[in-house]
């Protein structure tokens, strides 16, 4: 019993020793700083017509971001990945709730986004947030 208990108060300890090693020293710069600064440059096609759809929030904006939404678009690959795809279309249906739905310009756009999602057969919930299915659910 002394033995089992021994292993986990080692690995603890070990792990103490580690962060304590640093010698006190502050890092120039945090994780989530570095993770932050990398995510705020879209280097995808769906990360870039993402980051122009979170601009429109009105007529306006949707009149003045058209035509970069319809180049954005024609340059989105149509086997974009599926966390891309599900983040374009959730934004997407946010704009219907925005007050830009008169912007003709933005609707001949939006035209242009295709994705290749295969066919939908029913027999998983679909659910945009990217839901899989578990094993033991039940198969239609």
């Amino acid at each position: 019993m002394m033995k089992q208990n021994l292993i986990p108060f080692t690995a603890v300890l070990a792990a103490f020793a580690l962060v304590s090693c640093d010698g006190g020293k502050k890092q120039d710069q945090s994780p989530d700083a570095s993770a932050a600064s990398e995510q705020a440059i879209p280097k995808t096609p769906g990360e870039k017509i993402l980051a122009v759809l979170l601009l429109i929030q009105d007529q306006a904006t949707a009149n003045a971001h058209a035509a970069e939404v319809k180049e954005l678009a024609v340059a989105l690959p149509k086997d974009i990945p599926h966390q891309e795809s599900v983040n374009i279309m959730n934004e997407l249906l946010r704009l219907a709730s925005r007050e830009c739905y008169g912007s003709l310009s933005l609707e001949d756009a939006l035209k242009g986004i295709q994705f290749d999602a295969g066919e939908y057969t029913g027999s998983v919930p679909l659910d945009v947030d990217g839901f899989e299915p578990t094993p033991d659910e039940p198969k239609k």
